[in-house]
């Protein structure tokens, strides 16, 4: 079953920063490219979904054995080769996927072999190398972040999602002269197959 799931997030400013400044335009850049972020943290961890989040790709998935061999063209043949026998059962495309700097690195160390395309993403360790076959996941995500403002909420200041309207403080965007900007993207996926991801820590 692929449950619907959201990202969200909302912050408040005076009228002064908004009419004064470009702060609005700011802030909303700023989060736009922090949900990216946060949605590749969530996606490539290994933490089980429950009702707030989807699991993560590596969930139930043991990292393969890494190649020990000293030479690092080997090693990267050798590594690229364990995780795609992995999910070749899956059939379809393969994607890699690590850290940017090692995604620039792998194609240099392959020599001009020919490579599965290869994503770089900031929230994955340095030394992991993930290997998805994408016909062994199903996703429903928004294109773009929703935002809509508002100088009439009253928002409960609270990061704490166990303690949503019985504690922390309240306050009215209208009484406080405060706009209030709430940003949501809807986002799910579920791994049809495990063979579909594979993943090591490399040693090169």
């Amino acid at each position: 079953m692929l449950a619907p799931h959201k990202l969200a997030s909302m912050w408040s400013m005076t009228r002064e920063m908004v009419e004064g400044s470009n702060a609005e335009a700011l802030t909303t850049e700023a989060m736009k490219r922090s949900i990216g972020l946060t949605l590749d943290a969530v996606l490539f961890d290994a933490i089980a979904g429950d009702a707030i989040r989807p699991p993560g790709l590596r969930h139930g998935i043991s990292p393969l054995t890494a190649s020990s061999s000293t030479d690092h063209y080997e090693a990267v043949l050798a590594d690229i080769g364990a995780l795609l026998a992995a999910v070749a059962p899956i059939g379809g495309p393969v994607v890699l996927i690590t850290n940017p700097v090692r995604a620039a690195i792998v194609p240099a160390r392959s020599r001009g072999g020919t490579l599965p395309a290869v994503l770089g993403s900031p929230m994955i360790n340095a030394a992991d190398l993930l290997a998805v076959a994408t016909d062994g996941l199903v996703s429903a995500t928004d294109g773009t972040p929703e935002i809509r403002s508002s100088r009439e909420a009253t928002v409960h200041e609270e990061t704490s999602l166990g303690a949503l309207m019985t504690s922390g403080p309240v306050r009215s965007m209208f009484q406080t002269d405060s706009v209030s900007q709430r940003l949501t993207l809807d986002a799910t996926w579920l791994v049809r197959d495990a063979r579909a991801v594979a993943w090591l820590t490399t040693k090169w």
